[in-house]
């Protein structure tokens, strides 16, 4: 029975190697029972003698020096050659076994008068000590993960190597000679025990394995060399719909997309076969047609020879993450309101058609396109309104342009238009003449009908820059000339404008550092009563002086600090500094002086602006009633809910409201009753010429009858001469100003004004 088992657990074990489920030593383990099973097995077929006790000493030898091969390094017991050693040992016990059962006078003494002699004994010393080298080994570096089979193994091996070195003690047929055999008796039993460990061992990790796969969120499939599937997962089958009777036996390729060619499947198979790995991403088709993207890994599993045995093949469905990853594409490419490229991707696109361009020597050529009037809808009919009249203007836009071209909307009312293969320059000026008839076009909002127009600004590359940044900066410039030209136009990129444009930004440099080092002077143009044609007050006027040159015009940089909202503070600094020397005048004179400040769209929607500026007369004591705040007509009417609420509470607390340049503007005196207006300043457009029975005399007389009768004072702007001032002061005009009443005066020329007796 124990040759039995030990030839059956030697099986077992090469089997088990095959699989790379033991460790590369154990194959000695495999050669050792090999032997000794064949070789125990002729010895108990055989009647007592010679041949008796010869194959039972070959055996421990032949076993005792086998098994002590387990000492040896793993990297050496791997290969390829030696796992024939279980093959070569069961064909040299075999042929020992016949031999010594056929040509028994070849065998040497073995017992002579009832004790066995010094070969015999040898054999079985020499055998036994083999057996305690690897019942060291065993006992000594046992492991975790295998504990239990190697203690098995080193109790084996000891009961083996006791029997060998007892043998020396034992006399034929004596009680040493019996314990001797059922010390390997018992060795066998172990032996046998530890095929069972194994067994069981083995059976658990499948079992668990089975387990972890079936339950793996990840699809496993496993086929032969050939590509046959040979087993899957659970999950596999939840993933492409197919049962699993439909798969095994079959090949993976019934899951094919037919999106990838011919030539991405030989380079994965080049690949596979040449690294055993292979990972990536493919498309997939599931039973009921749908296709799906995965991401992929196979692994060639291969044994000790390094061929390969079978494939694994691991992926996870990752059409939620392509999903998520569009989703992410499209918030970073793409605008969520008209679904058009964002400026980045533009951007992108113009990096790559200007070097197609480059390489094919043909021009390309980029339109910036801002919408004019888009704010008077968004304001006037609300946000929604506001984004259902882009979406409409990008759908005409994209419909008009060819295909080639890329159509983006770069941010607020403003788009990009990307035309490439540009044979002749003057294709694009017909392009942007029919993108404004579109822009034209009645556009319905709601229930409402609008209209609005477009200014195009126009950059050709590579004749007007030779880099994307540049084509950005002369397209935007070409634009803001458009605009400056009247609006609903458009407008080539000139040389020229680009030197108007870098003025432009060092003015702005130079009014932050003005601001942030208060570089600004105020001058006073006085303004007296027509009455008495006494000096009642002035209005302060912003200069900046340049070091060692000429003022900056007030034309140049103040629609610069507009646009820069730079107008703000130094709205403030004006207001504090006119009400403070105003004050101090007042203080030293004993006068009741009045002063006139200008106040820009932008102080007017500044959040708290009543109290901002009630603090800033608080600060310079001055009295809110000598204060004039002047806006003009387009301010007044540009957003009539916020203003009319604003200058009421500005009203209330004293200060005075004046509307300035009237006339030139709406110019309907019906408005004066609905606004809280205290003056007019009648432009001095009007004032020029005030002979008797021009038109102009006729427009003062009238506005200044209406506004006596609305109790609304009137101030006339630009008067020049002492006959223009006769006509306003005979027709009741409360007060005037210009050049022959008075030029504005720095400070101390003002004050010098005030101190005339």
């Amino acid at each position: 029975m124990g040759s039995f088992a030990a030839i059956l657990l030697a099986v077992f074990i090469m089997i088990m190697r095959r699989s790379n489920l033991l460790r590369p030593t154990y194959i000695w383990v495999a050669t050792t029972l090999m032997g000794m099973g064949l070789l125990d097995g002729f010895h108990a077929a055989l009647e007592p003698g010679v041949a008796f006790v010869w194959l039972h000493s070959i055996a421990t030898l032949i076993g005792g020096l086998t098994f002590a091969l387990v000492v040896l390094p793993e990297r050496v017991s791997r290969n390829p050659i030696l796992q024939t050693a279980p093959y070569v040992m069961a064909t040299l016990s075999v042929v020992l076994g016949i031999s010594s059962i056929v040509f028994t006078q070849w065998i040497p003494n073995m017992a002579s008068s009832g004790t066995f002699t010094l070969t015999a004994e040898l054999l079985n010393i020499v055998g036994g000590a083999g057996f305690l080298i690897a019942w060291f080994h065993f006992a000594w570096r046992a492991r975790i993960d295998d504990r239990e089979e190697r203690l098995l193994l080193a109790n084996h091996c000891l009961l083996f190597g006791m029997a060998g070195i007892l043998f020396h003690f034992s006399i034929l047929w004596d009680a040493t000679w019996w314990l001797w055999h059922v010390l390997r008796l018992f060795a066998y039993l172990v032996i046998l025990w530890f095929f069972l460990s194994l067994y069981n061992r083995n059976a658990k990790q499948l079992h668990l394995s089975k387990k972890v796969i079936d339950n793996t969120s990840e699809a496993i499939v496993v086929t032969d060399p050939q590509g046959k599937i040979l087993d899957i997962n659970d999950a596999y089958a939840q993933i492409t719909g197919y049962e699993r009777h439909e798969l095994i036996g079959g090949n993976p390729n019934i899951s094919k997309s037919g999106i990838h060619d011919d030539r991405f499947y030989q380079d994965m198979w080049r690949q596979l076969l040449s690294t055993g790995h292979w990972s990536g991403e493919i498309w997939d088709r599931r039973k009921r047609g749908e296709i799906f993207p995965k991401r992929l890994t196979i692994n060639a599993i291969r044994d000790d020879r390094g061929n390969t045995t079978h494939y694994v093949g691991i992926f996870n469905d990752i059409s939620e993450k392509k999903s998520d990853e569009e989703k992410l594409k499209n918030l970073a490419f793409y605008d969520p309101l008209t679904a058009l490229p964002n400026r980045a991707l533009f951007r992108e696109h113009l990096e790559e058609i200007t070097s197609t361009a480059q390489r094919s020597r043909k021009q390309a050529a980029l339109m910036f396109i801002d919408l004019d009037g888009f704010k008077d809808v968004n304001d006037s009919l609300g946000h929604a309104a506001g984004d259902s009249l882009l979406k409409q203007v990008a759908q005409r836009l994209h419909a008009r342009a060819r295909k080639s071209d890329i159509v983006a909307r770069l941010g607020g009312d403003e788009f990009g238009v990307l035309v490439r293969d540009l044979e002749h320059p003057e294709q694009i000026g017909s392009l942007a003449e029919k993108m404004l008839e579109l822009i034209r076009s009645p556009v319905t909002v709601g229930e409402q009908e609008v209209r609005i127009a477009a200014s195009i600004g126009i950059a050709v590359y590579p004749d007007d820059a030779q880099t994307v940044d540049d084509l950005y900066k002369n397209a935007d410039i070409a634009m803001y000339q458009a605009k400056n030209s009247g609006r609903n136009n458009y407008t080539f990129f000139l040389p020229a404008m680009n030197t108007k444009a870098v003025e432009r930004l060092s003015l702005i440099h130079d009014l932050h550092n003005a601001v942030e080092e208060n570089a600004f002077e105020l001058y006073f143009q006085p303004k007296i009563g027509l009455k008495d044609q006494r000096l009642i007050g002035s209005e302060a006027l912003m200069r900046w002086p340049k070091p060692g040159g000429k003022p900056i015009p007030t034309e140049q940089f103040i629609p610069c600090a507009e646009e820069t909202g730079l107008i703000v503070p130094m709205g403030d600094w004006v207001l504090a500094e006119a009400c403070r020397q105003t004050r101090q005048w007042n203080q030293r004179f004993g006068t009741q002086l009045r002063v006139a400040v200008n106040l820009s769209i932008r102080q007017l929607y500044k959040k708290n602006v009543v109290l901002d500026l009630l603090r800033i007369l608080e600060e310079q004591a001055f009295p809110t009633r000598l204060l004039e705040l002047e806006i003009t007509e387009s301010l007044l009417m540009d957003d009539t809910l916020v203003t009319i609420p604003i200058l009421k509470q500005l009203r209330d607390h004293g200060i005075s409201i004046a509307l300035d340049d009237f006339g030139t503007g709406y110019s309907s005196l019906n408005y004066l009753k609905r606004f809280p207006i205290d003056i007019i300043k009648i432009d001095r457009s009007f004032i020029g010429d005030l002979s008797t029975g021009s038109d102009e005399a006729a427009i003062v007389r009238a506005i200044i009858s209406l506004a006596r009768t609305l109790n609304i004072k009137v101030v006339a702007e630009g008067v020049e001469t002492a006959a223009q001032l006769d006509f306003l002061r005979q027709h009741q005009c409360d007060e005037a100003q210009g050049y022959f009443v008075g030029r504005p005066l720095p400070a101390a020329e003002y004050e010098a004004l005030i101190a005339r007796p």
